[in-house]
């Protein structure tokens, strides 16, 4: 029989992994952020347009990363839902059911994603303009 205690200690730790996933994806968005400005601007000190398409693969790289933590979140979270209605057993932290449900399509257009987006069509403008200019 579930007690109330161990189903708060059983919810307590979903919730925790759910944070360390949202922690894991800011700290990506940060790594981006830090990454990808240094390279536009070297770039924009030594106009070597290979620096722009390795940011523009990192931007890539960075984005697919994130998708991953985002993904793992939802299907942490629909974990904890199913925990609230009383439909998974305690302490079971397995998510293979739910991993199968939920794809990564789904999370590739959340709102928290753009900036990846932005960064992209800011790097090709860059690229194309770049190369416009050499010509």
């Amino acid at each position: 029989m579930k007690t109330i205690d161990t189903k708060i200690k059983y919810l307590e730790m979903l919730q925790a992994v759910i944070s360390r996933m949202n922690a894991n994806s800011f700290a990506v968005k940060n790594w981006f952020m830090v990454s990808v400005g240094g390279l536009t601007a070297i770039f924009f000190k030594d106009g070597k347009i290979e620096l722009l398409g390795l940011a523009l693969v990192m931007t890539l790289a960075f984005y697919m990363y994130d998708v991953f933590y985002l993904w793992l979140e939802r299907c942490y979270r629909q974990k904890y839902d199913k925990a609230l209605k009383d439909e998974s057993d305690l302490f079971d932290m397995d998510i293979c059911d739910i991993k199968k449900g939920t794809s990564m399509g789904s999370v590739m257009n959340s709102p928290s994603l753009t900036i990846y987006k932005i960064a992209g069509i800011i790097l090709i403008i860059l690229v194309i303009g770049k190369m416009v200019c050499i010509k």
